[in-house]
């Protein structure tokens, strides 16, 4: 074996944000252990095992201390480790497994436990998949074994289905069932709730009076109807009954009917229930609808250095001012005033010196002050930086409400200090992200080939020797191939940028990147954590650029990543190269790459993910400011 296994017991099942969760934990495994097992235990009532598995990856990755030997059910192994799957579980011999409490192993098959009202974490912390429940308050054996089949197709379609009936069939259940009464509705908030009997249509339509958008979903006696709508029209159809299904409907046909109904128009809106007006989003990333808050406004200043404000400070700005907040950016020299009169207030990466520490001790009384730390802060003359905050860094943020990084290593840096901090990914501004993504279908990429390469603030020199030996060889392979090379030029090879076909940039608009086939990215990193700001891997995504990197970072990127664009050798130029050259060979290849990269980019960095990491950001400073 050359990779690492995934080896899972018989009968059990392990979602992808385990699987996701125990390849970053093998990832950051010390010598001398075989691999990382998952956690076993029954669901919380009312929770499906897909819904337990993300909540459980949203832990730390410091949860995991305890060590185990012997049989476990699920586990991802060292390469070189040998191991056994049985009737008891895997076994990897005499070797010692880390057991992580936030990934999970599930057994379908085992008895549900006893009823007991839905737990809060039957809702998915990531709530894109609609939640419904089924609901019934007699014990009817037949109706029972429907709704399991139907509950387990569901899920299996990312539709979070629930059983909550008196009586509970036996079999396998992706979910645990709970007990039919008002608190299971009040934990899970359903979306939709297929009403099995009058007593669960009345309960449905207490919880209604607090959910308001609820959809209420009938059984049809006929049996053999598959399901049928039921209209409704203002001022003429009243109620939540929205549709009906037969014994005979499927479940890739119920998922279809329910995200049907999830998309409205709803009975009535929750905003009905405060009385204000109701907050839209626009989709897309060129405008945004109207916004409410029952909050004011904050006011918000960002001090930068002597230099003008760069792509980190644009995209904060614009999208703290769409959630209400009044920025103001101002240069460190004339910031006094405007510090002390803001209720928040950011250092940005350039500002540092005496003259930023004293701006930190102007804030206001009930201002928050908040320090955005770089690779310059961390200790370290030149490459490659320590995984500790420099002196400087230090005693700024020592007088600092918060902190905040744009990459994992100082935010690491940061809370081995002791210092309060949290990664905030850099922002792409809506209208650079809207040119991005219309370039991904350019056609120069097919007849005027570029290959870009992004070197980090304090990449580590023979890292940058092996790129460059390798672009080098592409260079002298590919007649027609062009180079782009971005950012820091120190330590690259002269031989290299006095090539005819290689051009120094320094910050390529979106036109640039409509030419870039493929893209190398050796950026400043302490271990397996990324220094660099994460700006160049998010704008090479955006336009669709798929992007090879060392494969000892890839805790530290979010995401999927494909393994063939992972280098495992950083400074053997052969790597770099046999990962390249693919990507400028094979157009099916290449477009496999680009267009993944394309889909992880909207995902991570779209419109709607940068509004919830920037309000993300407003609430987390204010829950944490004294």
């Amino acid at each position: 074996m050359t990779t690492s296994a995934l080896a899972v017991g018989e009968t059990w099942l392990v979602d992808d944000a385990s699987r996701e969760r125990l390849a970053r934990q093998l990832a950051r495994l010390p010598p001398g252990l075989a691999g990382v097992a998952a956690a076993t235990g029954p669901l919380p009532p009312g929770t499906s095992f897909r819904v337990e598995a993300e909540h459980r990856a949203c832990e730390p990755f410091d949860v995991a201390t305890e060590h185990v030997r012997g049989p476990v059910r699920a586990a991802i192994l060292r390469p070189e480790v040998e191991f056994t799957v049985g009737p008891d579980g895997v076994d990897a011999g005499d070797g010692e497994l880390l057991l992580d409490p936030g990934a999970h192993a599930h057994d379908p098959w085992a008895p549900p436990g006893e009823l007991a009202p839905a737990s809060a974490r039957g809702r998915p912390p990531f709530p894109w998949r609609p939640v419904v429940v089924f609901l019934g308050t007699r014990p009817e054996p037949e109706r029972a074994e429907w709704a399991r089949t139907l509950v387990n197709g569901l899920v299996r379609t990312d539709v979070e289905a629930r059983l909550a009936l008196p009586l509970i069939a036996e079999g396998l259940h992706l979910t645990r069932p709970c007990l039919p009464d008002e608190a299971t509705l009040l934990a899970l908030a359903p979306d939709v709730v297929v009403a099995l009997d009058p007593g669960a249509l009345r309960l449905a339509d207490a919880a209604a009076t607090v959910n308001r958008a609820l959809v209420l979903v009938e059984p049809l006696e006929n049996v053999a109807a598959s399901w049928e709508p039921v209209s409704w029209r203002r001022g003429h159809t009243t109620g939540r009954v929205r549709a009906r299904i037969g014994p005979r409907v499927d479940a890739a046909t119920l998922a279809g009917l329910v995200r049907r109904l999830c998309a409205g128009p709803h009975p009535l809106t929750p905003a009905e229930a405060t009385g204000g007006p109701v907050r839209t989003w626009t989709p897309g990333v060129e405008r945004r609808g109207p916004r409410w808050s029952r909050r004011p406004a904050r006011t918000m200043t960002i001090v930068t250095g002597s230099r003008r404000a760069g792509e980190r400070v644009d995209g904060l700005v614009e999208h703290l001012s769409a959630c209400d907040v009044a920025v103001d950016v101002v240069p460190v020299g004339k910031a006094a005033d405007a510090v002390r009169a803001a209720d928040l207030v950011l250092l940005d990466t350039g500002a540092r010196g005496d003259a930023a520490a004293a701006l930190v001790g102007r804030a206001g009384a009930g201002s928050a002050v908040v320090v955005d730390l770089g690779p310059d802060d961390l200790a370290g003359e030149g490459a490659p930086v320590d995984a500790t905050l420099g002196a400087a860094a230090s005693r700024l943020v020592g007088g600092a409400t918060a902190v905040i990084a744009g990459a994992p290593a100082p935010h690491r840096a940061a809370r081995a200090a002791g210092v309060r901090s949290i990664v905030l990914p850099t922002l792409v501004p809506r209208s650079r992200a809207l040119a991005l993504r219309r370039v991904r279908t350019r056609h120069e990429r097919a007849t005027a080939p570029v290959l870009a390469w992004s070197i980090g603030d304090r990449a580590r020199r023979p890292v940058v020797a092996a790129v460059g030996a390798a672009l080098l060889e592409l260079l002298e392979g590919f007649p027609e191939l062009r180079v782009d090379i971005v950012g820091s030029h120190d330590g690259t090879p002269r031989d290299l940028l006095e090539h005819a076909r290689v051009t120094p940039v320094r910050d390529p608009d979106a036109d640039r990147l409509a030419a870039w086939r493929a893209h190398a990215w050796t950026p400043g990193a302490v271990d397996a954590d990324i220094a660099s700001d994460l700006l160049p891997l998010v704008d090479a995504s955006c336009a669709g650029v798929p992007t090879v990197v060392a494969a000892r970072l890839r805790p530290s990127l979010e995401g999927p990543y494909a393994r063939d664009l992972l280098v495992d050798d950083e400074k053997a130029a052969a790597e770099w190269v046999s990962r390249l050259q693919p990507l400028l060979d094979d157009p099916q290849v290449w477009e496999q790459r680009a267009a993944a990269a394309g889909r992880t980019a909207d995902a991570l960095h779209g419109p709607a993910a940068a509004e919830a990491v920037a309000n993300r950001f407003l609430g987390w400073v204010a829950l944490e400011a004294p």
